[in-house]
Protein backbone atom coordinates (compact mmCIF):
# COMPACT_ATOMS: atom_id res chain seq x y z
CA UNK A 1 0.00 0.00 0.00
CA UNK A 2 1.22 3.16 -1.01
CA UNK A 3 1.04 6.47 1.69
CA UNK A 4 -1.05 8.05 -0.43
CA UNK A 5 -3.66 5.65 -0.51
CA UNK A 6 -2.99 5.02 3.14
CA UNK A 7 -3.43 8.86 4.03
CA UNK A 8 -6.68 8.57 1.83
CA UNK A 9 -8.01 5.72 3.45
CA UNK A 10 -7.17 7.37 6.71
CA UNK A 11 -9.04 10.24 5.87
CA UNK A 12 -12.01 8.93 4.48
CA UNK A 13 -12.52 6.75 8.11
CA UNK A 14 -11.74 9.91 9.78
CA UNK A 15 -14.61 12.09 8.26
CA UNK A 16 -17.03 9.53 8.25
CA UNK A 17 -16.06 8.87 12.00
CA UNK A 18 -17.28 12.36 12.74
CA UNK A 19 -20.69 11.46 11.60
CA UNK A 20 -21.74 7.82 12.26
CA UNK A 21 -21.09 6.75 15.86
CA UNK A 22 -22.17 4.49 18.29
CA UNK A 23 -21.58 4.65 22.17
CA UNK A 24 -19.29 4.58 24.62
CA UNK A 25 -17.17 2.86 27.29
CA UNK A 26 -15.18 3.59 30.35
CA UNK A 27 -11.47 4.78 29.50
CA UNK A 28 -8.46 3.25 31.81
CA UNK A 29 -4.86 4.69 32.05
CA UNK A 30 -2.93 3.33 29.18
CA UNK A 31 0.37 6.04 29.87
CA UNK A 32 1.40 8.94 28.48
CA UNK A 33 1.70 8.02 24.99
CA UNK A 34 -1.97 6.76 24.62
CA UNK A 35 -4.90 8.49 23.64
CA UNK A 36 -7.28 8.67 26.48
CA UNK A 37 -10.90 9.76 25.51
CA UNK A 38 -13.63 10.72 28.19
CA UNK A 39 -16.32 8.04 29.45
CA UNK A 40 -19.74 9.69 27.24
CA UNK A 41 -22.66 10.33 29.18
CA UNK A 42 -26.44 9.68 27.47
CA UNK A 43 -27.33 13.26 26.94
CA UNK A 44 -31.10 12.77 27.89
CA UNK A 45 -32.55 13.68 24.85
CA UNK A 46 -36.14 12.99 24.32
CA UNK A 47 -37.88 13.31 21.16
CA UNK A 48 -40.83 16.62 20.54
CA UNK A 49 -44.31 16.13 21.54
CA UNK A 50 -46.63 17.08 18.82
CA UNK A 51 -47.39 20.78 19.71
CA UNK A 52 -44.21 21.48 18.35
CA UNK A 53 -44.89 20.22 14.61
CA UNK A 54 -49.10 22.12 14.74
CA UNK A 55 -47.51 25.50 14.02
CA UNK A 56 -46.11 24.24 10.36
CA UNK A 57 -50.07 23.36 9.32
CA UNK A 58 -51.18 26.85 9.96
CA UNK A 59 -52.35 28.58 6.85
CA UNK A 60 -53.15 31.99 6.14
CA UNK A 61 -56.90 32.50 4.63
CA UNK A 62 -55.99 32.97 1.17
CA UNK A 63 -58.93 35.51 -0.87
CA UNK A 64 -59.43 33.79 -3.62
CA UNK A 65 -62.25 35.16 -6.68
CA UNK A 66 -64.51 31.99 -8.08
CA UNK A 67 -62.90 32.37 -11.40
CA UNK A 68 -59.55 31.74 -10.47
CA UNK A 69 -60.56 28.87 -7.97
CA UNK A 70 -62.25 27.12 -11.14
CA UNK A 71 -59.44 27.84 -13.09
CA UNK A 72 -57.71 25.92 -10.81
CA UNK A 73 -59.79 22.79 -9.82
CA UNK A 74 -59.99 22.29 -13.53
CA UNK A 75 -55.86 22.31 -13.65
CA UNK A 76 -55.96 19.84 -11.22
CA UNK A 77 -59.29 17.63 -12.78
CA UNK A 78 -60.83 18.47 -9.59
CA UNK A 79 -64.00 19.88 -11.24
CA UNK A 80 -65.93 17.09 -12.86
CA UNK A 81 -65.52 13.77 -12.02
CA UNK A 82 -63.58 11.75 -14.14
CA UNK A 83 -60.82 8.79 -13.30
CA UNK A 84 -61.86 10.30 -9.83
CA UNK A 85 -65.17 10.30 -8.97
CA UNK A 86 -66.67 11.59 -5.40
CA UNK A 87 -70.10 11.27 -3.19
CA UNK A 88 -70.04 15.26 -2.20
CA UNK A 89 -68.60 17.99 -3.32
CA UNK A 90 -69.01 21.49 -1.43
CA UNK A 91 -67.26 24.66 -0.92
CA UNK A 92 -66.34 28.09 -2.77
CA UNK A 93 -63.94 30.67 -3.22
CA UNK A 94 -60.82 28.08 -3.22
CA UNK A 95 -62.05 26.13 0.05
CA UNK A 96 -63.68 22.52 -0.95
CA UNK A 97 -64.64 19.48 0.56
CA UNK A 98 -64.62 16.02 -1.04
CA UNK A 99 -66.73 12.76 0.71
CA UNK A 100 -66.64 9.30 -0.28
CA UNK A 101 -63.90 9.61 -3.39
CA UNK A 102 -62.51 7.18 -5.28
CA UNK A 103 -60.42 6.52 -7.78
CA UNK A 104 -60.24 2.94 -10.09
CA UNK A 105 -57.58 1.93 -12.54
CA UNK A 106 -56.72 -1.91 -13.58
CA UNK A 107 -54.09 -1.96 -11.75
CA UNK A 108 -55.72 -1.19 -8.06
CA UNK A 109 -58.49 1.12 -6.50
CA UNK A 110 -58.26 4.35 -4.11
CA UNK A 111 -60.86 5.25 -1.52
CA UNK A 112 -60.58 8.81 0.30
CA UNK A 113 -63.32 9.05 2.98
CA UNK A 114 -63.15 13.14 2.79
CA UNK A 115 -60.39 14.96 1.76
CA UNK A 116 -60.30 18.71 2.22
CA UNK A 117 -58.85 21.41 -0.63
CA UNK A 118 -57.78 25.30 1.58
CA UNK A 119 -57.30 28.25 -0.91
CA UNK A 120 -56.92 26.70 -4.58
CA UNK A 121 -54.95 29.27 -6.58
CA UNK A 122 -53.65 29.92 -9.31
CA UNK A 123 -49.49 30.81 -9.59
CA UNK A 124 -48.81 32.41 -12.90
CA UNK A 125 -50.26 29.48 -14.98
CA UNK A 126 -50.08 26.77 -12.92
CA UNK A 127 -52.34 25.63 -10.20
CA UNK A 128 -51.81 24.78 -6.49
CA UNK A 129 -53.49 24.58 -3.17
CA UNK A 130 -52.48 26.01 0.82
CA UNK A 131 -53.26 22.43 2.37
CA UNK A 132 -55.04 19.71 1.61
CA UNK A 133 -56.15 17.21 4.39
CA UNK A 134 -57.03 13.30 3.24
CA UNK A 135 -58.80 10.98 5.85
CA UNK A 136 -59.45 7.70 5.84
CA UNK A 137 -57.23 6.63 2.83
CA UNK A 138 -57.35 3.14 1.56
CA UNK A 139 -55.45 2.08 -1.54
CA UNK A 140 -56.05 -1.56 -2.30
CA UNK A 141 -53.57 -3.07 -4.89
CA UNK A 142 -52.81 -6.22 -6.77
CA UNK A 143 -49.98 -7.73 -4.29
CA UNK A 144 -50.39 -4.79 -1.27
CA UNK A 145 -52.90 -2.53 0.82
CA UNK A 146 -52.49 0.58 1.97
CA UNK A 147 -54.68 2.31 4.79
CA UNK A 148 -53.72 5.59 6.09
CA UNK A 149 -55.73 6.97 9.17
CA UNK A 150 -55.42 11.08 7.65
CA UNK A 151 -52.43 12.69 5.67
CA UNK A 152 -52.14 16.46 5.44
CA UNK A 153 -50.14 18.95 3.55
CA UNK A 154 -49.39 22.24 3.86
CA UNK A 155 -47.67 24.85 1.66
CA UNK A 156 -46.72 22.54 -1.09
CA UNK A 157 -44.99 24.57 -4.66
CA UNK A 158 -46.90 24.31 -7.30
CA UNK A 159 -45.37 21.52 -8.63
CA UNK A 160 -45.76 19.22 -5.31
CA UNK A 161 -49.27 20.20 -5.39
CA UNK A 162 -49.64 18.94 -9.26
CA UNK A 163 -47.88 15.74 -7.87
CA UNK A 164 -49.80 15.17 -4.85
CA UNK A 165 -52.67 15.37 -6.69
CA UNK A 166 -51.85 13.34 -9.72
CA UNK A 167 -50.52 10.94 -7.42
CA UNK A 168 -54.15 10.28 -6.63
CA UNK A 169 -55.70 10.14 -9.63
CA UNK A 170 -53.17 7.86 -11.68
CA UNK A 171 -51.76 4.39 -10.99
CA UNK A 172 -48.45 5.53 -11.84
CA UNK A 173 -48.87 8.15 -9.41
CA UNK A 174 -46.26 10.89 -9.86
CA UNK A 175 -44.45 8.85 -12.37
CA UNK A 176 -47.39 9.98 -14.77
CA UNK A 177 -46.83 13.46 -13.94
CA UNK A 178 -47.33 15.14 -17.29
CA UNK A 179 -45.46 18.79 -16.59
CA UNK A 180 -42.07 17.56 -16.77
CA UNK A 181 -40.23 19.35 -14.11
CA UNK A 182 -36.98 21.01 -14.82
CA UNK A 183 -33.67 21.26 -12.16
CA UNK A 184 -33.94 24.83 -11.40
CA UNK A 185 -37.77 24.59 -10.52
CA UNK A 186 -38.95 24.29 -6.85
CA UNK A 187 -40.58 20.76 -5.58
CA UNK A 188 -41.29 20.77 -1.86
CA UNK A 189 -43.89 21.43 0.44
CA UNK A 190 -43.87 23.53 4.19
CA UNK A 191 -45.09 20.54 6.05
CA UNK A 192 -47.03 17.17 5.88
CA UNK A 193 -48.02 14.45 8.21
CA UNK A 194 -49.17 10.96 8.16
CA UNK A 195 -50.70 8.96 10.39
CA UNK A 196 -51.94 5.36 10.83
CA UNK A 197 -50.17 3.72 8.27
CA UNK A 198 -50.95 0.30 7.94
CA UNK A 199 -49.43 -2.03 5.19
CA UNK A 200 -50.61 -5.46 4.21
CA UNK A 201 -49.45 -8.05 1.65
CA UNK A 202 -47.43 -10.74 0.43
CA UNK A 203 -44.09 -9.54 1.26
CA UNK A 204 -44.65 -6.97 4.08
CA UNK A 205 -47.62 -6.58 6.98
CA UNK A 206 -47.41 -3.94 9.72
CA UNK A 207 -47.62 -0.38 10.88
CA UNK A 208 -46.23 3.21 11.47
CA UNK A 209 -48.13 5.54 13.95
CA UNK A 210 -47.05 8.66 12.24
CA UNK A 211 -44.51 10.81 10.28
CA UNK A 212 -44.70 14.47 10.64
CA UNK A 213 -42.23 16.93 8.96
CA UNK A 214 -42.38 20.97 9.01
CA UNK A 215 -39.94 23.42 8.06
CA UNK A 216 -39.26 27.02 9.39
CA UNK A 217 -39.51 28.72 6.07
CA UNK A 218 -37.69 32.16 7.68
CA UNK A 219 -35.75 30.58 9.51
CA UNK A 220 -34.68 27.64 6.83
CA UNK A 221 -34.83 25.13 9.79
CA UNK A 222 -37.17 21.66 10.30
CA UNK A 223 -38.48 19.93 12.59
CA UNK A 224 -39.00 16.37 12.01
CA UNK A 225 -40.23 13.20 13.60
CA UNK A 226 -41.13 9.12 13.06
CA UNK A 227 -43.25 6.99 15.66
CA UNK A 228 -43.43 3.83 16.24
CA UNK A 229 -42.31 1.75 13.18
CA UNK A 230 -43.71 -3.01 13.21
CA UNK A 231 -43.34 -4.89 10.33
CA UNK A 232 -43.09 -8.43 9.57
CA UNK A 233 -41.36 -8.65 6.32
CA UNK A 234 -41.63 -12.59 4.58
CA UNK A 235 -38.74 -13.09 2.26
CA UNK A 236 -37.86 -16.24 0.05
CA UNK A 237 -39.26 -20.00 1.41
CA UNK A 238 -41.65 -18.24 3.20
CA UNK A 239 -38.78 -16.85 6.05
CA UNK A 240 -39.90 -14.38 7.91
CA UNK A 241 -38.24 -11.37 9.85
CA UNK A 242 -39.59 -9.16 12.49
CA UNK A 243 -38.50 -4.89 11.60
CA UNK A 244 -39.66 -3.30 15.28
CA UNK A 245 -38.41 0.53 15.42
CA UNK A 246 -39.51 2.85 18.54
CA UNK A 247 -39.00 6.07 16.44
CA UNK A 248 -36.92 9.02 16.18
CA UNK A 249 -36.75 12.97 15.77
CA UNK A 250 -34.70 15.64 14.52
CA UNK A 251 -34.84 19.27 15.83
CA UNK A 252 -33.57 22.71 14.07
CA UNK A 253 -32.04 20.63 11.04
CA UNK A 254 -30.22 23.82 8.94
CA UNK A 255 -31.94 23.46 5.51
CA UNK A 256 -29.80 26.42 4.02
CA UNK A 257 -26.91 23.99 3.90
CA UNK A 258 -28.82 22.21 0.56
CA UNK A 259 -31.16 24.12 -0.31
CA UNK A 260 -28.86 25.15 -3.82
CA UNK A 261 -27.96 21.51 -3.82
CA UNK A 262 -29.29 19.40 -6.78
CA UNK A 263 -27.97 16.47 -7.32
CA UNK A 264 -30.16 16.12 -10.56
CA UNK A 265 -27.14 18.80 -12.11
CA UNK A 266 -24.54 18.96 -14.28
CA UNK A 267 -21.23 17.71 -13.11
CA UNK A 268 -21.67 16.76 -9.54
CA UNK A 269 -18.00 17.83 -8.76
CA UNK A 270 -17.10 19.35 -5.15
CA UNK A 271 -17.59 22.82 -6.29
CA UNK A 272 -21.30 21.81 -6.52
CA UNK A 273 -21.78 20.01 -3.74
CA UNK A 274 -19.93 22.28 -1.17
CA UNK A 275 -20.58 25.52 -3.09
CA UNK A 276 -23.71 26.22 -0.97
CA UNK A 277 -22.66 24.67 2.48
CA UNK A 278 -21.65 27.01 5.49
CA UNK A 279 -19.49 23.88 6.76
CA UNK A 280 -19.07 25.76 9.89
CA UNK A 281 -23.36 26.21 10.49
CA UNK A 282 -24.74 24.11 13.27
CA UNK A 283 -26.16 21.32 11.58
CA UNK A 284 -28.81 20.49 13.52
CA UNK A 285 -30.36 21.23 17.14
CA UNK A 286 -30.76 17.85 18.44
CA UNK A 287 -31.31 14.00 17.21
CA UNK A 288 -32.74 11.40 18.72
CA UNK A 289 -33.01 7.74 17.13
CA UNK A 290 -35.00 5.09 19.74
CA UNK A 291 -34.73 1.56 20.45
CA UNK A 292 -35.00 -0.69 17.63
CA UNK A 293 -34.78 -4.64 16.91
CA UNK A 294 -34.38 -6.81 13.85
CA UNK A 295 -35.02 -10.77 13.99
CA UNK A 296 -35.66 -13.66 12.25
CA UNK A 297 -34.95 -17.54 12.16
CA UNK A 298 -31.16 -16.81 11.62
CA UNK A 299 -29.62 -13.48 13.36
CA UNK A 300 -30.90 -10.84 15.97
CA UNK A 301 -29.61 -7.22 16.22
CA UNK A 302 -30.80 -4.59 18.77
CA UNK A 303 -30.04 -1.62 19.08
CA UNK A 304 -30.30 0.45 21.93
CA UNK A 305 -30.77 4.08 20.75
CA UNK A 306 -28.46 7.05 19.88
CA UNK A 307 -28.41 10.95 20.41
CA UNK A 308 -26.88 13.83 19.01
CA UNK A 309 -26.51 17.48 20.20
CA UNK A 310 -25.09 20.33 18.65
CA UNK A 311 -24.73 24.07 20.69
CA UNK A 312 -23.28 27.37 18.06
CA UNK A 313 -21.99 30.19 20.55
CA UNK A 314 -19.53 32.97 19.40
CA UNK A 315 -18.45 31.71 15.85
CA UNK A 316 -18.04 27.79 17.73
CA UNK A 317 -20.34 24.61 17.22
CA UNK A 318 -19.98 21.58 19.43
CA UNK A 319 -21.30 18.91 18.14
CA UNK A 320 -21.70 15.98 20.92
CA UNK A 321 -22.78 12.34 19.67
CA UNK A 322 -23.44 9.51 21.54
CA UNK A 323 -24.95 6.33 20.96
CA UNK A 324 -26.15 2.92 23.21
CA UNK A 325 -25.24 0.05 22.05
CA UNK A 326 -25.65 -2.21 18.82
CA UNK A 327 -25.75 -5.67 19.54
CA UNK A 328 -25.30 -8.45 16.77
CA UNK A 329 -25.78 -12.16 16.83
CA UNK A 330 -26.70 -15.79 14.87
CA UNK A 331 -29.33 -17.42 16.10
CA UNK A 332 -28.51 -20.41 13.82
CA UNK A 333 -25.76 -21.03 10.55
CA UNK A 334 -27.89 -19.16 7.80
CA UNK A 335 -28.26 -20.81 4.63
CA UNK A 336 -26.79 -18.19 2.49
CA UNK A 337 -23.25 -18.94 1.94
CA UNK A 338 -21.60 -15.59 2.45
CA UNK A 339 -23.71 -15.30 5.24
CA UNK A 340 -22.98 -18.75 6.40
CA UNK A 341 -19.05 -17.80 6.22
CA UNK A 342 -19.79 -15.02 8.77
CA UNK A 343 -21.79 -17.16 11.16
CA UNK A 344 -18.83 -19.33 10.64
CA UNK A 345 -16.14 -16.57 11.47
CA UNK A 346 -18.23 -15.46 14.55
CA UNK A 347 -17.98 -18.80 16.06
CA UNK A 348 -14.19 -19.25 15.46
CA UNK A 349 -13.43 -15.83 16.79
CA UNK A 350 -15.59 -17.48 20.10
CA UNK A 351 -18.05 -14.92 19.84
CA UNK A 352 -21.76 -15.49 20.66
CA UNK A 353 -22.89 -11.82 20.39
CA UNK A 354 -20.71 -8.76 18.62
CA UNK A 355 -21.43 -5.51 20.91
CA UNK A 356 -20.53 -2.03 19.58
CA UNK A 357 -20.59 1.44 20.84
CA UNK A 358 -18.72 4.71 20.12
CA UNK A 359 -18.64 8.49 21.06
CA UNK A 360 -17.63 11.45 19.79
CA UNK A 361 -17.19 15.48 20.53
CA UNK A 362 -16.92 17.76 17.30
CA UNK A 363 -15.67 21.17 17.41
CA UNK A 364 -16.23 23.75 14.31
CA UNK A 365 -14.25 26.81 14.62
CA UNK A 366 -15.46 29.15 11.91
CA UNK A 367 -13.41 32.06 13.62
CA UNK A 368 -10.12 30.17 13.27
CA UNK A 369 -11.14 27.80 10.35
CA UNK A 370 -10.53 24.67 12.33
CA UNK A 371 -12.38 21.35 12.79
CA UNK A 372 -11.48 18.97 15.62
CA UNK A 373 -12.78 15.96 16.75
CA UNK A 374 -11.92 14.60 20.90
CA UNK A 375 -13.09 12.21 22.74
CA UNK A 376 -13.66 9.56 19.76
CA UNK A 377 -14.27 6.19 20.89
CA UNK A 378 -15.24 2.81 18.89
CA UNK A 379 -15.69 -0.04 21.65
CA UNK A 380 -16.22 -3.65 20.50
CA UNK A 381 -17.02 -5.12 23.97
CA UNK A 382 -14.58 -7.84 24.42
CA UNK A 383 -12.66 -6.86 21.28
CA UNK A 384 -10.84 -3.79 21.35
CA UNK A 385 -11.01 0.00 22.37
CA UNK A 386 -9.80 1.86 19.72
CA UNK A 387 -9.16 6.05 20.93
CA UNK A 388 -8.78 8.26 18.49
CA UNK A 389 -8.85 12.54 18.32
CA UNK A 390 -7.52 14.59 15.58
CA UNK A 391 -7.70 18.36 13.97
CA UNK A 392 -7.21 20.15 10.73
CA UNK A 393 -7.52 23.72 9.36
CA UNK A 394 -8.67 24.93 6.21
CA UNK A 395 -12.41 23.89 5.77
CA UNK A 396 -13.45 27.43 4.31
CA UNK A 397 -10.41 27.77 1.66
CA UNK A 398 -11.39 24.43 0.33
CA UNK A 399 -14.73 25.15 0.00
CA UNK A 400 -13.42 28.37 -2.01
CA UNK A 401 -10.94 25.91 -4.11
CA UNK A 402 -14.07 24.16 -4.83
CA UNK A 403 -15.88 26.41 -6.23
CA UNK A 404 -13.25 27.78 -8.53
CA UNK A 405 -12.72 24.49 -9.71
CA UNK A 406 -16.03 23.78 -10.44
CA UNK A 407 -16.38 26.67 -12.21
CA UNK A 408 -13.15 26.81 -14.38
CA UNK A 409 -14.59 23.12 -15.38
CA UNK A 410 -17.26 24.41 -18.28
CA UNK A 411 -18.62 21.13 -19.13
CA UNK A 412 -21.91 21.39 -21.62
CA UNK A 413 -23.07 18.16 -20.63
CA UNK A 414 -25.59 17.28 -18.69
CA UNK A 415 -24.17 13.97 -17.69
CA UNK A 416 -24.07 13.40 -13.72
CA UNK A 417 -20.04 13.02 -12.68
CA UNK A 418 -18.64 12.36 -9.10
CA UNK A 419 -15.31 14.04 -8.67
CA UNK A 420 -12.46 11.80 -9.41
CA UNK A 421 -9.56 11.11 -7.39
CA UNK A 422 -7.24 14.40 -8.60
CA UNK A 423 -10.30 16.88 -7.97
CA UNK A 424 -10.53 15.70 -4.67
CA UNK A 425 -6.93 16.17 -3.57
CA UNK A 426 -6.80 19.44 -5.74
CA UNK A 427 -9.83 20.47 -3.56
CA UNK A 428 -8.37 19.35 -0.27
CA UNK A 429 -5.25 20.88 -0.74
CA UNK A 430 -6.12 23.88 1.67
CA UNK A 431 -6.95 21.39 4.37
CA UNK A 432 -3.45 21.17 6.31
CA UNK A 433 -3.72 18.61 9.31
CA UNK A 434 -2.72 19.84 12.83
CA UNK A 435 -2.78 16.55 14.86
CA UNK A 436 -4.06 13.46 14.79
CA UNK A 437 -3.44 10.16 17.31
CA UNK A 438 -4.78 7.02 17.68
CA UNK A 439 -4.66 4.55 20.07
CA UNK A 440 -6.13 1.05 19.61
CA UNK A 441 -6.38 -1.31 23.00
CA UNK A 442 -6.38 -4.75 22.86
CA UNK A 443 -9.64 -6.64 24.62
CA UNK A 444 -9.03 -10.08 23.17
CA UNK A 445 -9.08 -9.52 19.62
CA UNK A 446 -5.35 -10.02 19.13
CA UNK A 447 -5.57 -13.57 20.76
CA UNK A 448 -8.91 -14.25 18.77
CA UNK A 449 -8.00 -13.34 15.45
CA UNK A 450 -4.40 -15.30 15.76
CA UNK A 451 -6.51 -18.20 16.66
CA UNK A 452 -8.65 -17.88 13.87
CA UNK A 453 -5.39 -17.12 11.33
CA UNK A 454 -3.81 -20.78 12.91
CA UNK A 455 -7.23 -22.69 12.20
CA UNK A 456 -7.39 -20.91 8.36
CA UNK A 457 -4.00 -21.15 7.84
CA UNK A 458 -3.00 -24.40 9.33
CA UNK A 459 -0.16 -23.08 11.18
CA UNK A 460 1.26 -22.56 14.92
CA UNK A 461 0.46 -18.72 16.04
CA UNK A 462 4.72 -19.40 16.73
CA UNK A 463 5.56 -19.58 13.26
CA UNK A 464 2.44 -16.89 11.78
CA UNK A 465 3.85 -14.42 14.70
CA UNK A 466 7.48 -14.89 12.60
CA UNK A 467 6.41 -14.84 9.50
CA UNK A 468 4.86 -11.61 10.38
CA UNK A 469 7.73 -9.91 11.66
CA UNK A 470 9.86 -11.40 8.30
CA UNK A 471 7.32 -9.76 6.33
CA UNK A 472 7.50 -5.92 8.00
CA UNK A 473 11.38 -6.47 7.96
CA UNK A 474 11.21 -7.04 4.38
CA UNK A 475 8.51 -4.14 3.69
CA UNK A 476 10.72 -1.49 5.70
CA UNK A 477 12.99 -2.15 2.63
CA UNK A 478 10.74 -1.77 -0.21
CA UNK A 479 9.75 1.98 1.14
CA UNK A 480 9.98 4.35 -2.23
CA UNK A 481 11.04 7.13 -0.11
CA UNK A 482 12.80 7.60 3.32
CA UNK A 483 8.85 8.63 4.93
CA UNK A 484 7.75 5.69 3.63
CA UNK A 485 10.31 3.49 5.55
CA UNK A 486 10.68 5.15 8.41
CA UNK A 487 6.25 4.82 8.62
CA UNK A 488 6.56 0.86 7.96
CA UNK A 489 9.51 0.21 10.14
CA UNK A 490 7.75 2.32 13.35
CA UNK A 491 4.26 1.12 12.68
CA UNK A 492 5.83 -2.43 11.85
CA UNK A 493 7.81 -2.87 14.69
CA UNK A 494 4.69 -1.54 16.89
CA UNK A 495 2.32 -3.89 15.37
CA UNK A 496 4.74 -7.00 15.96
CA UNK A 497 5.03 -5.92 19.62
CA UNK A 498 1.30 -5.42 20.16
CA UNK A 499 0.40 -8.90 17.91
CA UNK A 500 3.06 -10.28 20.42
CA UNK A 501 1.90 -9.36 23.85
CA UNK A 502 -1.49 -7.10 23.27
CA UNK A 503 -2.05 -3.69 24.87
CA UNK A 504 -2.21 -0.64 23.64
CA UNK A 505 -1.05 0.14 19.85
CA UNK A 506 -0.58 4.14 19.50
CA UNK A 507 -0.21 5.78 15.93
CA UNK A 508 0.12 9.84 15.76
CA UNK A 509 0.89 12.53 13.55
CA UNK A 510 2.37 15.79 14.93
CA UNK A 511 3.81 17.82 12.73
CA UNK A 512 5.83 21.09 13.57
CA UNK A 513 3.74 23.28 11.41
CA UNK A 514 0.40 22.50 10.16
CA UNK A 515 0.84 19.96 7.07
CA UNK A 516 -1.26 20.23 3.75
CA UNK A 517 -3.39 16.23 3.39
CA UNK A 518 -2.67 16.80 -0.33
CA UNK A 519 1.04 17.00 0.53
CA UNK A 520 0.86 13.82 2.81
CA UNK A 521 -0.69 12.07 -0.12
CA UNK A 522 1.83 12.86 -2.52
CA UNK A 523 4.81 12.99 -0.30
CA UNK A 524 7.10 10.89 -2.57
CA UNK A 525 6.41 14.46 -5.07
CA UNK A 526 7.17 16.50 -2.27
CA UNK A 527 9.74 14.58 -0.89
CA UNK A 528 8.82 14.87 2.56
CA UNK A 529 11.04 13.33 5.23
CA UNK A 530 9.84 11.68 9.01
CA UNK A 531 10.56 15.01 10.68
CA UNK A 532 7.96 16.81 8.16
CA UNK A 533 4.89 15.08 9.73
CA UNK A 534 5.87 13.62 13.14
CA UNK A 535 5.23 10.04 12.79
CA UNK A 536 5.14 7.68 15.61
CA UNK A 537 4.18 4.58 16.66
CA UNK A 538 4.43 3.10 20.31
CA UNK A 539 2.86 -0.08 22.21
CA UNK A 540 1.94 0.61 25.68
CA UNK A 541 2.15 -2.66 27.88
CA UNK A 542 -0.94 -4.19 28.93
CA UNK A 543 -2.05 -3.30 32.52
CA UNK A 544 -1.12 -6.51 35.15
Amino acid sequence: MTLRKFLLGTAALALASTSLVLGACAPKDKGESAQISAEAAPLGLSAPDEKVFAQYFNVAERDVSETEANQALKALNLDAEGVMSWESRKGQAGNYVYTDVTSKTDEGSLSIGTAELFGVHMVDDEASFDRANFKDMVLQGEDVNLNIGAMSVARPSPKMAQAIISALQSKDGLDDLETKIDVDETVSFGAISIDDINVSGDEANGNISHIVWGVDEENRVADGKIGKVDFTLTGQNNTTSKLVFEGGSARGLNMNAYQDVSPTGPNLGLGQILGQMNLYAKPYDNIVVGEGSFTNDFVKATFEGFEGKAVEKGGVTTITQVGKPFRFSFLKQPEGPRAAQGYDTLKRLGFDEIVLRSSQTQILDQNNDTIAVQDGLIDMEDGFRLNYTYEAEGLSAMVEKAKLQQANNNSDTDEVTAPTVEETLNALEPVKLRTMKMSLEDKSIVERGLKLASEMSGQSEGNLKKQLKLAIMAATFMGKSDLESEIIGQFGMAATEFIEDGGTLTVSVNPPAPISVKALAESRENNLNPKDIGFSASVTPPEE
